[in-house]
């Protein structure tokens, strides 16, 4: 752990430092355009967001840490890697989540060795019917939110706008055929916990 945060450390540290060494020109060798000044303050905060989420999945298992990698931009956490299960998939996303300063989450997790294809599919069904609801309901904004279907079990994960945005998600959830439950791991904005 402390190996860890020493390298964190260092790397904040090269990034600060590169940030004040930009060259004057309004691009760079490669033809970008120049950032802004903030530009090395939003890369600090996405390197605590990257540590942070590593930190909840090392807490939380030793093997889920070692075989998820976490990149941070802006506030979205994209995870990569290839895990046992779908179960480990839900975990990692929900962990992430957890962690103050998310804003979106993109899972680019694999399955090692994925279920029968009919109890996937019908997973998959489940989840794009929850998608449907919610982006056709106006009171809600589905851009807080991630959802996923195991066994058809419902995993919503993110953070919703207020208590009653969030209750119209979970019934959106329950009316869906097929499914044998719903697992809330919603955060509401502007509540801790």
């Amino acid at each position: 752990m402390i190996l860890r945060q020493t390298l964190m450390t260092i790397t904040l540290l090269s990034l600060v430092a590169c940030a004040g060494s930009a060259p004057p020109a309004a691009t760079d060798q490669r033809g970008f355009a120049a950032q802004p000044a903030s530009f090395a303050q939003k890369d600090a905060a996405d390197a605590q967001i990257e540590e942070a989420v590593g930190d909840a999945l090392f807490r939380h298992d030793l093997a889920l840490f070692a075989a998820v990698t976490v990149s941070a931009a802006q506030g979205r956490v994209t995870l990569f890697g290839e895990l046992r299960d779908r179960h480990e998939v839900v975990e990692a996303q929900r962990l992430a989540w957890s962690v103050p300063g998310v804003r979106a989450i993109e899972s680019a997790l694999r399955v090692a060795a994925g279920p029968q294809i009919s109890g996937l599919a019908r997973d998959r069904w489940i989840r794009s019917q929850l998608q449907r609801a919610v982006a056709g309901d106006p009171a809600i904004d589905p851009a807080g939110y991630s959802f996923e279907a195991v066994d058809r079990e419902i995993y919503l994960l993110g953070t919703a706008r207020s208590r009653a945005e969030l209750e119209r998600v979970l019934a959106h959830a329950r009316k869906i055929a097929y499914v044998r439950g719903v697992a809330n791991h919603v955060r509401v904005a502007g509540r801790r916990g």
